[in-house]
Parts: structure tokens; C-alpha cells; sequence
């Protein structure tokens, strides 16, 4: 179990600039300006609860190592405290940053907003062991249970440019009576001369985003309630199955999720193949290696096969990370939608089995023919949404060609 005493405050945080550790952005918040409201809620407001560390694993003087300890709610009051490991003082000591108006009225917390139905940001005025007092902010997101290492945590403090932010590796941070929720909207197209400006998302008429043919976007800290949902700037050799525009019901901290089907039809007589063999990277056909190697051809028809080796994915069983794509071998798998991209590039995607099991995945792969074989230019891209896995590059070798007729 994770001590609470280790978390006791000493001696400080270093008025000294420190780099951000990066952070993981599909469990991280979005960022916000200084003008965060205050407290707004009424009846019984959100908590968020935060016990752990971030970085290094080991409680050493100079490990990259932050551990916090916080309890703030929607309404005044609360408290939190970070120790930074990374920051010694001359005398030994580490660096803090301490704010708990019960023990010292001059600090406190001034704002708590919920930013999604995870994350929350709450700002406030904190004293560093030097005596100095600064604002900060917080970002918190309770992304799952305990242990699972997907809980975000991030900490600003502007006036010593100081930033740390990452994924939890230990503890937890609990989020308790949410009122927000959020909102996934995705599209799926299929068939040929996909729309190449993809779409716009709105919702109940005033909110907008662009989102690509095949891609999902989100609408966050949404109030708990019905919305309109429509897809727009659709191309007109396309079309949109079901209803829209469509109703949606966000549940406070929870996400909605609603999904639109555009089928597109070609534009033209032209038949459009692509056709590619080769690798990316530079090591040896062997797992564990930088290689990765492709074999597909693929039409506007839609239709086609195709065959990508990952030699950077090592299996239980020491094989390569594989997926093959060919309906006439597997009538589960195959290729639903080709586009061109620009002069020298198409995209087409479809259904996939991960090596040879009962796993299958959406795919996208781009391929764009930049020169004459050899070259070194052709560029391809690999891309699996819901694994989540991409990988891309310029050929190390082979060739990608692209024909019509």
C-alpha cells in the first residue's frame, strides 16, 4: 500500500527552471489559459483525490521523481503537496510546494474546473520551502484503476517555469462525483473518391470540428443531457446511413459515443492501382529488429490484399507482429475504401487479421509514389485506430507504384 507518511512536507521546490517530462496525449487533458473560472458548483460538488508519484520509480535525491499527495473539491478549500526528488537544496533537503489554507491562511486552493469527464484542472496559491509564494495549477485525470498506470497527473508553476507532467507509476488519483461527460463521435467510409477535405461535427448546432473520413473526434466536459449530433460537409458522391442529424445521451463521467457510416461512390470510369513491396528501416528480417516489410496491391474498385511484417514486435512465441488482409483466402478480411490523397498518394483501408488469430482491426495504409524505384522517396504508412499502432517512413527498399487505366 502506498505511505502517506513519505509524503510528510520538508524543506522545498526549486525556484530554479525545469524542463516539462512529456506525456502521453490520449490520457492527457487539454490545456487552459489563465482564465479558469472559480468555483461554480451547487448541491454536492466533484472531488479529486491524488496519492502517488510520477517518474522514477526509486525515492533517491536527484532521481527524476514527484510524489503529490491533494484533495480538493468544487468548493474552497482543500489541499495538495508535491515533493520533487530531481530538486536538492545545499543543506540536503528536496524541493516542495505545499497549499493548505488550514495551515497556512496565505495559501489555498482558488479554482477547480472539471475539463472532461476524467480530468479536472484546479489552480491555486502555494508556498515553496524558500518561503516564496506562487500559483500553480493542476491537471488530474482518473483514467482507470489503480495500478494501471494510465492516471495523468500535471503540475505548472509559471513564475520559475517550472512544468512536470506524466503517467502515473505509482498510486492513484480518484475523481468522485463528476458532472461533466464527453462526447466520441466517429466516421467510417467506405467506397471509392472518398470525400478529400473529410467532414464537420456539430453539435446542437453551435459547436463544430472537423473530422477525417475515417477518424474520431471528442467533444469534452459536456454537461449530463441530450444532444443533436450531424455530419456535415459531406461530398455529394457520397452519403451518410442512418439518421442525421441524430440524438446523443452524454451521462455525467461517462463518454457517449455515436458513429456515422458514409458509403462513397466513384467520381469516375478511371480505375486507380497501387501496388507496393518493399521495407521500411534498416535492420535484419529478424524479431526484435528495426524492419518493417509490405506487400499489398489494391484498386478504387475498392478491393485488393495485403501483407505487413513488424519486426519490432516480438510475439510470446518469437514471431513477428503481422497482419494480413486477402478475401479470398480470409472473406473476413479485406479492403472497403481507396482515395486519392494528392498527385502522388492514396489511401485505402479495410478489415485485417493480426497474425493469423480470431483478432481483427480496421486498417488505413498511405502510400505515396515520390520517384522511380530506387529512389529512396516512396513513403508508406501504417495505421491500426483502435490497437492503437501506426508506424511510417521512407522506403529502404522496394518500390511503390501508382497506375490507372
Amino acid at each position: 500500500m502506498y505511505d502517506r507518511n513519505r509524503l510528510a512536507p520538508v524543506a522545498a521546490l526549486a525556484a530554479a527552471t525545469l524542463l516539462a517530462v512529456g506525456c502521453r496525449d490520449s490520457v492527457a487533458p487539454v490545456r487552459h489559459g489563465p482564465e479558469v473560472p472559480a468555483f461554480s458548483y451547487g448541491g454536492t460538488p466533484p472531488a479529486v483525490t491524488g496519492l502517488g508519484a510520477i517518474g522514477h520509480r526509486l525515492a533517491l535525491p536527484v532521481m527524476n521523481r514527484q510524489e503529490f499527495d491533494f484533495n480538493v473539491t468544487g468548493t474552497p478549500g482543500g489541499r495538495f503537496f508535491i515533493r520533487d526528488y530531481s530538486v536538492v537544496r545545499t543543506n540536503g533537503s528536496l524541493g516542495s510546494l505545499t497549499a493548505d489554507a488550514a495551515a497556512d491562511a496565505a495559501t489555498g486552493i482558488s479554482s477547480f474546473t472539471e475539463t472532461s469527464a476524467a480530468c479536472v484542472t484546479f489552480v491555486g496559491i502555494g508556498r515553496l520551502d524558500t518561503g516564496d509564494l506562487v500559483d500553480f495549477s493542476v491537471d488530474a485525470c482518473d483514467n482507470g484503476s489503480a495500478g494501471a498506470g494510465v492516471d495523468f497527473f500535471r503540475l505548472s508553476v509559471p513564475a520559475i517555469a517550472y512544468s512536470k507532467s506524466d503517467t502515473l507509476t505509482e498510486g492513484e488519483i480518484t475523481l468522485s462525483g463528476a458532472t461533466k461527460g464527453d462526447l466520441d463521435v466517429t466516421t467510417v467510409t467506405r467506397g471509392s473518391d472518398l470525400d478529400p477535405d473529410g467532414y464537420t461535427v456539430t453539435v446542437n448546432s453551435t459547436t463544430s470540428q472537423a473530422i477525417g473520413t475515417n477518424a474520431t473526434v471528442r467533444f469534452g466536459a459536456l454537461a449530463e443531457g441530450s444532444y443533436t449530433v450531424e455530419l456535415g460537409g459531406v461530398a455529394a458522391n457520397c452519403a451518410v446511413s442512418g439518421e442525421n442529424p441524430r440524438t446523443v445521451t452524454v451521462v455525467a463521467g461517462g463518454v457517449a459515443s455515436t458513429r456515422f457510416d458514409v458509403s462513397c461512390t466513384a467520381t469516375t470510369t478511371v480505375v486507380v492501382r497501387v501496388r507496393g513491396l518493399g521495407a521500411l528501416g534498416s535492420g535484419p528480417a529478424l524479431p526484435g529488429m528495426d524492419r518493417l516489410e509490405f506487400d499489398f496491391e489494391a484498386t478504387s474498385a475498392p478491393g485488393g490484399r495485403a501483407v505487413v511484417n513488424d519486426y519490432s514486435i516480438m510475439r510470446d512465441d518469437f514471431s513477428a507482429g503481422r497482419l494480413t488482409v486477402d478475401p479470398a483466402t480470409d472473406p473476413e478480411t479485406g479492403v472497403t475504401s481507396f482515395g486519392r490523397t494528392s498527385a502522388t498518394c492514396v489511401r485505402f483501408g479495410g478489415v485485417g487479421r493480426i497474425n493469423d488469430n480470431d483478432r481483427l482491426y480496421d486498417f488505413f495504409i498511405d502510400a505515396c509514389d515520390n520517384a522511380s524505384r530506387g529512389a529512396g522517396a516512396d513513403t508508406f504508412t501504417i495505421t491500426l485506430p483502435k490497437r492503437p499502432y501506426s508506424k511510417s517512413g521512407t522506403l529502404t527498399e522496394g518500390d511503390i507504384a501508382i497506375t490507372t487505366f
